[in-house]
């Protein structure tokens, strides 16, 4: 290490160098995860969702999200906090070491992904504020019973009609479809090929 930069022979693996602000940020985030979670309460939401574990995961994700820390590097006027990719990076490190039961996934990574990369400015204002709280909660709907998840044979189609959208299909495996509240759903709205003409709806899961 010279000059502030990594010196790496052929073969090694490349990492940022953190700064003491980096690591007190480590120490922030492992200092709240020691005072909110309880060994015997950690799990990972992704492999087991029992209901008698979600009402906790729900708890404690929302108390992360009173931190302020969902959607770190998420514009602050979209209810993020603007911070750096790294400082997102040493937080889900810290959070996976701890087998922390987040949830929303779905909606934190997925939906507002594509929100931040092809929404509105309406959207983006309207949507986003709502994950980063914890009060909209995402499932998945991508998969389907004969596509699988390969999204070039999606068969879910959607179309115009009076101004609204009529999506006709039917999804599988949507994780945590019975505890959210809106699903993330891919369906075809043009004749292109196999890989185009696929649009994202959100569909209230109350519909």
């Amino acid at each position: 290490r010279t000059a502030g930069r990594n010196r790496c022979n052929r073969g090694c693996i490349m990492r940022p160098l953190l700064t003491d602000q980096h690591e007190s940020w480590r120490q922030e985030v492992r200092d709240f995860l020691r005072a909110e979670l309880p060994a015997d309460k950690a799990f990972n939401t992704e492999f087991d969702d029992a209901p008698h574990q979600w009402q906790y995961a729900l708890e404690f994700s929302r108390k992360v999200a009173a931190k302020g820390w969902i959607g770190l590097t998420w514009p602050v006027e979209y209810g993020g906090a603007g911070r750096t990719p790294i400082d997102n990076q040493i937080f889900l490190e810290e959070l996976a070491a701890a087998d922390a039961p987040m949830i929303n996934s779905v909606g934190i990574f997925l939906a507002a992904g594509t929100i931040l990369a092809a929404g509105s400015e309406e959207q983006k204002k309207s949507l986003l504020p709502a994950v980063a709280s914890m009060s909209t909660l995402w499932a998945e709907g991508l998969t389907e019973p004969e596509a699988g998840s390969d999204l070039g044979s999606l068969r879910t189609r959607a179309v115009r009609d009076s101004g609204d959208w009529l999506i006709t299909g039917q999804k599988a495996y949507t994780s945590w479809g019975p505890m959210s509240d809106v699903l993330y759903v891919a369906a075809r709205t043009g004749d292109g090929d196999a890989a185009g003409g696929i649009s994202i709806f959100m569909v209230d899961l109350r519909s």
